[in-house]
């Protein structure tokens, strides 16, 4: 429905629109055109406000956009205008109707033969508006039938129809068809003898013109003409009576269930109008009927035998019943219609009834509506404030929690600073303490060992100056004792190397194996050793250079000697290099004389010689092991005395290039990485 606000101080009103349904449901998010005007689109509960003028109310039409809808009925009062919309169960085809010179005939009486039938006017541009079911199609032109026209061919043009049609001169209706047939089966003599005292016995145009076309009019005298031309208007009258009441018939046919209440109240008005002129017309043929039935029986009645006046009698007693019997049934006729109008007048009256209370009803409904958003407007103000201090009590508490998490780990972490800064404090001194003791070591053994070659070769030169030894056997021997404090000294630096070795890099591990055994090959060469060696050719492995190159030299130097103090002519080395989880493996394996168990803790300390045969200064292992712990892995012996030796170096292959190292024992160490 539509709520339409009016003001009287201005030309225009402003109008509220709403629409309902048949179940008097809000129906919205359509447009529609009231009175022809533009379309206006009404929102989800079929609410708009529009501006009408005066010469638009009060409102003749509602026409909505979607073909499928239509506007059941509406009401306009107190500023209301109130419309029950409906789906259709039709459509509507517009239908142009022009003669042949392409006018258009308006006002011009169509029906249409469909699933019902269908008669309506065609409007000032000549087109007729035909109501068709969903399913229903026009087949053709024998479809139509158009008053006073001929239809000839109906062509689709633009979502209409066009009819063109000619005009036609009056037909003869079904009952005149009839009667033309009866005079055709009279002998032909009828028609050319005609006597003019039998004039009135012509019932049809077509007697009338099969009997006058073969008269000569002029011989006639004016008196029998003018009673032939009186003749000729009865039955002209006559025929156009007939196609009144014929269309008289159309106006009911109007009626459907397709059409506009408004349409079928003032078609039944039509037809009550109709009815009413044919009841006087038909009263005053039939008192003029009776006026010369009256006249005939004054003139023959006294001729009548007494049969015919039996016969006579009997007719007129079947005429009064009839009379009887028409006007009971006249005033039945007429109780039944005044029980029909008021049928209607009181479903009208009901439904003005309903309307208001639907007004009144909608009027309460947007109160309480009001109230309810009222109450519901507060509510959810409400509810905000304290979901905002919900929020903020989440937030402090969470902020709170966070704070004192950071709190517990900044505790924790400074717990952890001093717990590591005495660990580191005392793992520094210990390791100062072990670097002092090595490095007095260092001095006593170093004053030792380099003050016995020093001797000897003093001893050499007194021995050189008062005997008479050979000057080269002397001189080899201060040769040899040169090499020997030679070596010492190497060794010594090689151990200071050791702690600042260099930086990590990527190192081809063959090629630093390959230098390292070519040192040796004099010596290999020399005493017939057998070395094998086992090394990917691609093995590239991120570490300290310097000290991979120490750890190979020493542990080879160490196989070298140890197997050559082996009385046996079979010497063997074998060198090995492979990955195995995630760690570097070295193994250096000899078939010298073993090492014996009891000396297996005691074979990385420094200056430590493991035999009497030994020639060495006890620094060679020493150095393998500080070498390894430096790179943060470990060495493992594997030995049995006589037999063989191997010592096992593992390396990992992550390690960093900014490290610090301690010494916690004799066998490990540990990193710190930053």
């Amino acid at each position: 429905m539509f709520f339409i606000f009016s003001s009287s101080a201005i030309a225009q009103q402003m109008v509220q629109v709403k629409a309902f349904n048949m179940e008097l449901q809000p129906y919205g998010n359509i447009k529609i055109s009231i009175n022809g005007g533009e379309n206006v689109l009404l929102d989800d509960k079929g609410t708009a406000f529009i501006d009408l003028s005066p010469n638009q109310i009060p409102v003749r039409s509602i026409i909505i956009e979607n073909q499928s809808l239509e506007a059941a009925s509406w009401k306009l009062s107190k500023g209301i205008l109130e419309i029950v919309v409906r789906k259709k169960n039709y459509r509507v085809v517009p239908v142009l109707i022009k003669n042949t010179r392409g006018s258009p005939l308006n006002d011009v009486e169509v029906t249409f033969n469909g699933q019902k039938v269908f008669t309506s006017t065609t409007d000032k541009d000549g087109i007729v508006n035909l109501p068709l079911a969903l399913d229903e199609k026009i087949e053709g032109i024998n479809q139509f039938a158009i008053n006073g026209y001929q239809a000839n061919n109906i062509t689709p043009s633009d979502r209409k129809y066009i009819i063109t049609a000619d005009k036609i001169a009056i037909t003869l209706t079904n009952s005149e068809q009839q009667k033309n047939s009866k005079p055709q089966s009279l002998d032909q003599d009828y028609f050319r003898n005609f006597d003019l005292k039998n004039l009135d016995s012509i019932q049809s145009l077509t007697v009338f013109y099969s009997i006058f076309k073969n008269f000569e009019m002029e011989e006639l005298s004016k008196e029998d003409i003018k009673r032939i031309d009186a003749k000729f208007e009865s039955l002209v009258g006559e025929l156009e009576d007939a196609v009144s009441k014929r269309s008289a018939v159309t106006v009911m046919n109007n009626i459907s269930d397709t059409t506009y209440l408004q349409d079928d109240i003032q078609n039944l008005q039509k037809q009550a109008r109709l009815e009413s002129d044919l009841l006087v017309q038909q009263r005053k043929e039939f008192e003029d009927k009776i006026a010369i039935v009256n006249a005939k029986l004054e003139q023959g009645f006294d001729n009548l035998n007494k049969e015919q006046r039996a016969e006579l009698l009997n007719d007129i007693n079947q005429l009064e019943q009839l009379l009887i019997a028409n006007e009971s049934q006249f005033y039945k006729n007429q109780s039944s219609y005044q029980q029909i109008i008021n049928s209607l007048r009181e479903q009208f009256f009901d439904f003005e009834e309903l309307e208001g209370k639907l007004s009144g009803s909608e009027a309460e409904r947007l109160r309480e509506k009001e109230l309810f958003r009222k109450r519901i407007l507060a509510i959810l103000a409400v509810v905000l404030l304290f979901t905002i201090l919900i929020i903020l009590l989440i937030y402090f508490s969470l902020r709170l929690k966070k704070q004192k998490k950071d709190l517990a780990l900044a505790n924790i972490e400074v717990q952890n600073m001093n717990d590591n800064l005495e660990t580191i404090v005392h793992d520094r001194t210990r390791l100062l303490e072990q670097t002092f003791a090595e490095l007095d070591t260092v001095l006593y053994r170093a004053s030792h060992d380099l003050r016995a070659p020093v001797c000897s070769i003093a001893g050499l030169c007194n021995i050189a100056t008062i005997t008479s030894f050979e000057p080269n056997e002397v001189i080899d021997r201060m040769v040899l004792t040169n090499n020997d404090m030679d070596k010492l000294l190497k060794k010594l630096s090689i151990i200071s190397e050791i702690h600042q070795p260099g930086n990590f890099s990527k190192v081809d591990l063959s090629s630093i194996i390959n230098k390292v055994v070519n040192t040796f090959q004099p010596v290999i060469k020399e005493n017939k050793i057998n070395l094998e060696i086992d090394c990917p050719q691609d093995l590239i492995v991120n570490t300290i250079p310097n000290l991979l190159e120490i750890i190979l030299y020493n542990l080879l130097e160490n196989a070298v000697y140890y197997c050559l103090i082996k009385p046996n002519t079979d010497y063997s080395i074998k060198l090995k290099a492979y990955i195995s989880e995630e760690k570097l493996v070295i193994t250096v394996f000899d078939n010298g004389i073993g090492v014996d168990e009891s000396i297996r803790n005691q074979l990385f300390e420094m200056f430590f010689r493991g035999t009497e045969f030994s020639k060495g200064n006890g620094l060679g292992l020493y150095i393998v092991n500080k070498a390894v712990r430096s790179l943060n892995g470990k060495v493992i012996v594997e030995s049995e005395p006589g037999k063989f030796s191997r010592f096992i170096v593992q390396l990992p292959l992550e390690a960093s290039q900014e490290y610090a190292f301690n010494f916690l024992g004799n066998n490990h160490s540990e990193y710190f990485y930053r």
